[in-house]
């Protein structure tokens, strides 16, 4: 059975793959298109194919996202086997297949964020390195201290005007940032299209283009029915616009009835200010970023990765 590009016409089989794997996490029609092929990103997935019946059994997907300096990665999504076809090295012919689909897109390297369960697999090969590590953090709301706002803030559904501008502006003020390139078609696909949750962006009322901002985002543990909300995207100026924007995106979050919140916290905030507000380490929450460089591209130093929820498919 080798692994092979699947096209368009393949995508509800794909879905139907997912929610067969994924049970408790199902989702809607429509999904893989956006997920693998929408208008403002571009996205790849290989599958295998029964050769009895033609079912898509496997397939592993990537986004292929733009990043810093013009360079295009390829974020490792999506890699499921059918229950009746595991332990047949599936998931290892899939990964050799991407790696070619990948180079021919032109992707400087893949990235990803794995399970255990990949993350097994992903150790029997060494091209793949660990390079960064999430700095998750959650508190519980009944927890959570912060003074009273100094400012006025705003909770909107649309993208804030500006909010485009706010990432070059951030790099154009400390250069060794790197990361996906938020632009407004990126921000668009990632936030208000994504069919499967609802964003708040947090800004201040005051301005016209913010010089910080959040993404915020509530769930609920489909075991526990636990209710939490995520602080998914944070993005400033400087380290104490990113402290004033977490606060108030938090306090956004405790006004839905939220029993905690989570974080992975981006370079521009220190682990002592977070702790002077409750958020304490999570390392259950925590995933780490692994890496496969691919060809002769070039090359991005991870190591000053604006690592963000945001940059997963988990959130």
């Amino acid at each position: 059975m080798p692994a092979v590009r699947l096209d368009d016409g393949d995508l509800p089989a794909v879905e139907a793959l997912f929610n067969a794997v994924f049970p408790w996490k199902p989702v809607p029609a429509g999904f893989a298109r956006w997920r693998y092929g929408s208008r403002e990103i571009g996205g790849l997935c290989v599958g295998v194919r029964d050769p009895a019946t033609g079912r898509v059994v496997a397939a592993h997907g990537v986004q292929l996202l733009p990043a810093t300096g013009g360079v295009l990665v390829g974020l490792s999504v999506d890699v499921m086997v059918a229950s009746d076809h595991q332990r047949r090295g599936l998931g290892a012919l899939m990964e050799e297949q991407v790696r070619i689909e990948a180079e021919r897109a032109g992707c400087a390297s893949l990235i990803c964020f794995p399970n255990p369960k990949l993350a097994s697999l992903r150790a029997k090969i060494p091209e793949w390195q660990t390079v960064l590590d999430a700095r998750a953090y959650s508190v519980p709301a009944g927890r959570f201290a912060a003074a009273s706002a100094d400012r006025a803030w705003k909770a909107t559904a649309d993208l804030p005007e500006g909010i485009d501008t706010l990432w070059r502006a951030m790099r154009k003020r400390t250069p060794d940032v790197v990361g996906i390139d938020r632009s407004r078609d990126y921000l668009a696909w990632r936030f208000r299209k994504n069919p499967l949750h609802r964003y708040d962006w947090i800004v201040p009322v005051d301005r016209h283009a913010p010089a910080a901002a959040a993404a915020t985002k509530v769930w609920v543990d489909p075991v526990t029915n636990e209710r939490v909300g995520d602080v998914v995207e944070l993005v400033a100026l400087d380290p104490s616009g990113a402290m004033e924007t977490l606060l108030a995106a938090c306090r956004h979050l405790r006004s839905q009835s939220v029993s905690r919140m989570t974080l992975w916290a981006p370079r521009t905030v220190s682990e002592s200010a977070l702790a002077g507000c409750g958020f304490e380490p999570d390392p259950a929450l925590a995933r780490s970023l692994q890496v496969r460089s691919l060809a002769q591209r070039p090359r991005i130093d991870f190591s000053k990765w604006f690592l963000t929820q945001s940059d997963t498919d988990l959130y």
